[in-house]
């Protein structure tokens, strides 16, 4: 059964102009991939503008510029199951998901690691337990969740957070050592119906490293 969605972008569309996409031989309309793209860096400069106010640190440009355009109609897919077809737009530091019935965001995944950029000073060979308690966590979670979903008919429950210990293990034999990288927060709202009762498979989860901005985000709300 193919659903749909309930929520709306809260992004405008049509800012960008055919030749500002950068894709070549997409089967992606030209005037469609110019309106996720545009999409992609409003929500791009949302986020930025949110970090600055909360003081957290934003991993990347503020632009986003495509290399691939991929349209998802499998049906096996996670994204295609919930929302229907969907497009993929990757550029070197994002990835973006649209639905492709009304262009609508779905999933945002930042490509980059905090650990390889060379000026991140978010890394230490000791253990570091949470500096953020569960609520501002969710306080913060919920500054980006509605970046992405401004407007829902659909009833959340409850949000739940969970923080883990991000560690790596560098180096080898004797010289091996244990990398402490900033603490990971998932915190999912799941939607409900009227007695608080969850649908499967329906929810809002933003996933962040502690001091930086969400690299991961997936907003799946449908109605039949």
């Amino acid at each position: 059964m193919l659903f749909g969605l309930v929520w709306l972008s809260i992004l405008p569309c049509g800012a960008l102009t055919q030749t500002d996409a950068t894709v070549t031989d997409s089967a992606v309309p030209p005037q469609k991939l110019a309106v996720f793209t545009g999409n992609a860096t409003r929500i791009l400069a949302a986020m930025k503008k949110t970090c600055d106010r909360l003081h957290l640190e934003f991993v990347g440009p503020t632009t986003f510029t495509p290399l691939t355009a991929i349209p998802i109609n499998d049906d096996n897919m996670w994204d295609a199951m919930l929302v229907g077809p969907t497009i993929r737009l990757e550029s070197s530091d994002n990835l973006f998901t649209f639905s492709q019935a009304n262009g609508v965001v779905v999933g945002y995944t930042c490509t980059l690691f905090i650990d390889k950029l060379p000026d991140s000073k978010a890394v230490s060979e000791e253990t570091s337990n949470s500096t953020w308690t569960q609520d501002h966590a969710i306080s913060i979670a919920t500054a980006f969740k509605d970046i992405f979903v401004e407007k829902s008919d659909a009833k959340l429950g409850v949000p739940n957070a969970n923080y883990s210990v991000n560690t790596e293990l560098y180096g080898s034999g004797d010289q091996q050592k244990k990398k402490c990288l900033p603490g990971m927060w998932t915190i999912s709202w799941p939607r409900v119906d009227s007695n608080g009762s969850p649908f499967k498979g329906e929810h809002i989860t933003i996933s962040m490293q502690e001091g930086f901005a969400p690299f991961d985000v997936g907003a799946y709300l449908t109605t039949n």
